[in-house]
């Protein structure tokens, strides 16, 4: 998409508008938008084998240089074509002699006129289920855009010169060639804090845009059929007396309250500056026993928060920087900081003082600004973990749109840094002073990406400052109820959603087959969400499948092997397999009338079966114990395990 301005300092991150409005409905289709700002030169041409689309999100006083219509025309006519924005920018320079000639290909028409008198305005909107979508465009109107002449085509929106009625105009359209989505009419952009909203549904839109009715997605957010449940920690306040019990630090009141209570996987990360003065201690600190302490338990993920928590990972530290400009710790005796050692040396650090045998750190979550360098996220990779935080966003009463929803992360330069789900405690006013709950409400986000569409995990995300203060550790002990105990998810660990969101931008591949579809590159993103398909599953002619699960119109598949094929066919014979499970799946083989399977989890775990007769009698047997069983209505069973570890399960009927 060639647009006016990137950026790809998350700092600045408002003002790349195209990314931010339009990369999270792209992520829901299994798409990754590629932005080019058209003043940094002529672009190579695309390869149509991988490229859906190509297109323009412009502005009205844009002006474009010459390459740019050149390269829109040599373009292969079958990757289809987006226009956001304005049309305007095409239009200059010929008398929109070549704009006009580009659209009369997907059946329509154009000139130049625009009326923006709205007593003179008459609209249309032929399609209430996709538009408004989350309100109508009352800010402002303007008679403007292509007219249709292809039946064809799906008009979206359709306004009308009372003055003159004979055309009306389509600034919202899409057919079998792409898409033009035009202001005032597509988005209401807004700023960080404004309001903003979608007029068209954007999930929609694309997949209307895109041709991607009944294309299977790769969903990083959902796993073995229930949505993704990821608490991750950083390390802020660590060493911060606690209210909550007056002779401890936050550390050891966390330990407490949080990581042996729930004992669910769970990732959480330190600041090497936090638990001692020296990078190189004679001995552990009583902060790094505490550390160390948290470390040990065998749900816990470890990861890093730096050594002096950056806040601006993009400004150098001088003798005379200002105290907390650039980093929160001002030094540590033996360290030389620098962005990349911010990474490399508290990795190390980690993995030499805190990590138990056979454990190490995974993780580096991104501290402050949270907007690294591509140096400093290769770092992360050179130290074989994987990177999250950033693109924070809030979904609620107060940003009531989904055009506020992070997608799931972006390319920085050469390299990819993966974005959380939900926002932390210290962005809801009063946190620090006088509403010390308030970090509750972050439960609203959670729920406004989960519903019927799944954007992101349900994501936790906190410092060990909520366990300062009573009314903190209370707010987040409900989240943790609420999220882990009372809603369907699957408690993972941090990198497992970040290697599934890289996955899912880079390594996932669907390939169409006469049958159905094969997946291949599927290593650690484990899902297929298939939408509006009602086939049923050939399970006898697929593989590498584990369970599928459907909600609504939507048909998740629980993927066993990176590469496998899935076939559909009417009056399919149904098998047993897994529709959902709380806990993590090995060794699951497949068959009609039998399953079995490991299921690996730190507390009691839950496995629903389907695929069974309604009411049919089934056996299970797990640790040791046999036992005959009946199905309900549905041909559902759950297996419930009691305690954590790995147990082998085989169900069958007899």
């Amino acid at each position: 998409m060639l647009v006016a301005k990137v950026t790809q300092d998350l700092e600045h991150a408002h003002a790349d508008m195209p990314f931010t409005l339009l990369q999270m409905p792209l992520n829901y289709h299994g798409m990754r938008l590629v932005e080019h700002a058209y003043s940094d030169g002529e672009l190579p041409d695309v390869d149509p084998t991988r490229v859906r689309a190509v297109g323009t999100w412009l502005a009205a006083n844009d002006e474009l240089p010459d390459w740019v219509w050149p390269w829109l025309q040599r373009q292969p006519a079958h990757v289809r074509v987006l226009h956001l924005g304005s049309l305007q920018p095409l239009a200059r320079g010929d008398d929109g002699q070549r704009l006009r000639a580009h659209l009369r290909r997907f059946g329509l028409g154009y000139d130049n006129q625009v009326v923006a008198d709205p007593s003179r305005i008459k609209v249309r909107l032929p399609h209430p289920d996709h538009y408004p979508f989350e309100s109508k465009p009352v800010y402002s109107r303007l008679h403007l855009g292509p007219w249709n002449t292809d039946q064809d085509n799906t008009v979206w929106v359709a306004t009308q010169d009372v003055r003159n009625p004979r055309r009306e105009r389509v600034p919202v359209v899409t057919g079998s060639w792409g898409g033009i989505g035009l202001q005032p009419w597509f988005v209401r952009v807004g700023g960080v804090e404004m309001d903003r909203r979608w007029y068209a549904d954007p999930f929609a839109f694309c997949r209307q845009a895109l041709g991607l009715d009944g294309v299977p997605a790769a969903d990083p957010s959902v796993w073995n059929g229930r949505r993704m449940f990821v608490l991750h920690v950083d390390g802020d306040g660590f060493e911060s007396a606690s209210t909550v019990r007056l002779d401890s630090n936050c550390g050891a009141v966390f330990r407490d309250r949080i990581v042996d209570e729930w004992q669910v996987p769970m990732t959480i990360s330190f600041i090497v500056a936090s638990l001692t003065d020296e990078m190189q201690p004679a001995k552990p600190t009583a902060r790094m026993r505490v550390a160390r302490e948290i470390a040990e338990r065998a749900w816990v993920e470890l990861a890093s928060h730096s050594v002096l928590h950056p806040l601006n990972w993009r400004r150098e530290l001088h003798p005379r920087s200002l105290p907390r400009s650039v980093v929160w710790y001002r030094e540590l005796n033996g360290y030389v900081h620098g962005m990349a050692a911010e990474v490399g040396a508290s990795i190390a650090f980690i993995d030499q003082w805190l990590a138990p045998p056979a454990k190490r750190c995974r993780v580096m979550l991104w501290s402050g600004a949270a907007n690294p360098t591509p140096d400093a996220i290769r770092a992360v990779s050179d130290a074989g973990c994987v990177n999250l935080n950033g693109g924070l966003f809030r979904c609620d009463a107060l940003h009531d749109s989904v055009g506020y929803v992070s997608p799931w992360g972006r390319q920085i330069g050469d390299q990819w840094q993966t974005f959380v789900g939900a926002p932390n405690e210290n962005i809801y006013p009063g946190f620090f002073t006088t509403m010390p709950g308030a970090f509750g409400h972050v439960t609203q986000t959670i729920e406004r990406t989960g519903g019927e569409r799944i954007l992101k995990p349900a994501n936790v995300y906190c410092h060990f400052y909520s366990a300062e203060h009573p009314a903190r550790l209370a707010a987040l002990e409900q989240l943790l109820k609420r999220w882990i105990d009372e809603e369907e998810t699957v408690p993972v660990f941090a990198s497992t959603y970040a290697k599934a969101v890289q996955d899912a931008q880079y390594s996932c591949e669907v390939l169409r087959t006469a049958s159905g579809f094969r997946w291949r590159g599927f290593g650690n993103c484990r899902t297929l969400r298939i939408e509006g398909l009602s086939d049923a599953v050939d399970w006898e002619n697929s593989r590498g499948l584990l369970g599928m699960r459907r909600l609504g119109d939507r048909l998740f598949l629980h993927l066993a092997a990176s590469d496998g094929e899935i076939a559909f066919a009417a009056g399919a014979a149904a098998w047993l397999h897994i529709e959902h499970a709380d806990c993590g799946l090995a060794r699951v083989r497949l068959a009609p009338r039998e399953l079995r399977f490991d299921a690996k989890g730190f507390r009691a775990r839950r496995i629903v079966i389907a695929g069974a007769p309604p009411e049919a009698n089934l056996r299970v047997a797990f640790d040791g114990h046999e036992r005959l069983i009946t199905c309900d209505s549905d041909g559902r069973y759950v297996v419930e395990l009691p305690g954590g570890g790995t147990s082998e399960v085989r169900v069958w009927r007899p």
